[in-house]
C-alpha cells in the first residue's frame, strides 16, 4: 500500500458583503506558507492533515497590498504594517493505507469509477470537521466574520467531483514532485442553495502567536454555544452601523451567556443544579449583576451593558430609533459578554480598520 497526497485551496471571500477582504486579517505578519502550516486532526484513519496562508501581495505606495498573483512581499515592511490580508486558505491531505485498485484508478484516470469516487469521498470526509471548525474559531472567535465557511459534501445535491472542484484539489504520489488533476467525476450536478487607536489594531487582528497558538486552543475548545454565535453577529452589526440591529442581538447575547455560564460550570446532572431555579426568575440585568460581581467585571461596564439591554426593550416594545451616543456602550456590552463566556478571548475587529506603518522599535514601544 502507498499513500496519496492531495493539495487543495479554500476561497474565504464572502461576496455577498459589500467589502471584499481576502481571508483573514493579520498584524504584521502573514504565515510564510507551508513554513508555518499548522496540523489539525481529522479524526479520520490513515490521514494527516495540514493547513497554511500564503503570504502573497506586493509593496504599493510603502504598504502591503494583497494580489493573490504576486509573492513579493517585503518583509521589512510587513512588520511595521498593521493589517494584512491572508488570502484564501492552503492545505494538504495524506492519506495512508491507499488500496492498490485506488491508485490504479487514480493513474489511468478512470474519472467515474468507483474506486476513484471512494477517495474522493475520503477526502470530503477527512477536510470537512477540522477545516470547518478553523473557519468558525476564526469567524466566531476572533471575530472575523467575513469568512465563510465551507458546506459538507450531500451526496443528494451534489456530485462528489464537483465538490472537490470548489477545492482545486490535485493529487501526488510522489511527495509532491509532480501533481495531476483530481477529477473524481465528470457530473456537475450541485443544488444552488476606521482606525480609532493603534491599540485596537494590536488587540484586533491575528498575530502570529496568535496562528501558531490555534491548534491547542482548539483542543481545549469544546462548544459551539447559541450565545457566542449571537456575540458574533452583535459585532457584525455594530461594525456595519445597524445600531438598532447591534444592540437586539447585543441584548439577547448577554441573556445567552449568563445561562450558559452556570452550564458550564455545572455539569448536567449535578445535584445542586436545581438550586438556581429562582435565580432564573430574576431580570437579565440582576443576573449579569450578580454573574459579574462574582467575575470582578468593573461596575462601569456592568451599568452600560444594562442600559444596552434597557434600549433594547424600547427598541422592540416602543419602536425607538438608538442615536450614536449609545455605540460605545454596545462596545461595552461585547466585551463583558465575552467576559461570561471566557476563554479562549473573543476578538472584535472592524473590517474596514484603516491601517498604520510604523517601525518595528515603535511597534514594541506600543506594544509594552
Amino acid at each position: 500500500m502507498v499513500s496519496i497526497l492531495f493539495s487543495f485551496q479554500v476561497p474565504l471571500e464572502d461576496y455577498s458583503m459589500d467589502f471584499g477582504h481576502q481571508g483573514p486579517l493579520f498584524h504584521r505578519w502573514i504565515p510564510n506558507g507551508k513554513e508555518d502550516a499548522l496540523s489539525l486532526d481529522t479524526r479520520v484513519p490513515y490521514t494527516s492533515l495540514k493547513i497554511w496562508f500564503e503570504r502573497r501581495g506586493y509593496v504599493r505606495n510603502g504598504c502591503i497590498e494583497f494580489d493573490s498573483k504576486r509573492k513579493e512581499v517585503d518583509e521589512s515592511v510587513m512588520e511595521k504594517q498593521g493589517v494584512l490580508e491572508g488570502g484564501r486558505l492552503f492545505g494538504s491531505l495524506q492519506i495512508d493505507e491507499i488500496v492498490d485498485e485506488q491508485l490504479e484508478s487514480l493513474k489511468q484516470n478512470k474519472i467515474g469509477d468507483e474506486h476513484y469516487k471512494e477517495l474522493g469521498k475520503k477526502f470530503a470526509k477527512a477536510i470537512y470537521e477540522p477545516i470547518s471548525q478553523f473557519l468558525y474559531f476564526l469567524r466566531i472567535r476572533y471575530g472575523q466574520y467575513w469568512i465563510r465557511d465551507i458546506k459538507k459534501w450531500n451526496s443528494s445535491e451534489e456530485s462528489i467531483g464537483n465538490y472537490c472542484r470548489f477545492f482545486f484539489v490535485q493529487w501526488s504520489d510522489d511527495g509532491g514532485k509532480s501533481w495531476n488533476e483530481f477529477k473524481p467525476d465528470n457530473e456537475h450536478r450541485a443544488t444552488i442553495a476606521i482606525i480609532s487607536s493603534i491599540k485596537e489594531l494590536r488587540n484586533s487582528f491575528l498575530s502570529k502567536d496568535d496562528w501558531e497558538n490555534i491548534p491547542e486552543t482548539i483542543k481545549k475548545y469544546q462548544h459551539h454555544s447559541i450565545a457566542e454565535i449571537s456575540l458574533a453577529r452583535a459585532h457584525q452589526y455594530l461594525d456595519q452601523d445597524d445600531l438598532r440591529h447591534a444592540i437586539i442581538e447585543g441584548a439577547t447575547a448577554v441573556e445567552l451567556a449568563t445561562s450558559e455560564f452556570f452550564n458550564m460550570k455545572l455539569n448536567e446532572d449535578s445535584k445542586i443544579k436545581d438550586e438556581l431555579g429562582g435565580f432564573w426568575g430574576i431580570s437579565v440585568s440582576a443576573q449579569l449583576v450578580a454573574i459579574g460581581i462574582t467575575l470582578g467585571i468593573p461596575e462601569q461596564k456592568i451599568q452600560d451593558t444594562i442600559e444596552v439591554i434597557q434600549t433594547r426593550h424600547k427598541i422592540v416594545h416602543e419602536g425607538m430609533e438608538p442615536d450614536d451616543k449609545i455605540t460605545q456602550k454596545i462596545r461595552t456590552l461585547l466585551e463583558t459578554t465575552s467576559m461570561l463566556l471566557g476563554e479562549p478571548k473573543f476578538r472584535f475587529p472592524s473590517s474596514n480598520p484603516g491601517n498604520a506603518i510604523m517601525t518595528n522599535e515603535k511597534w514594541e514601544e506600543e506594544n509594552s
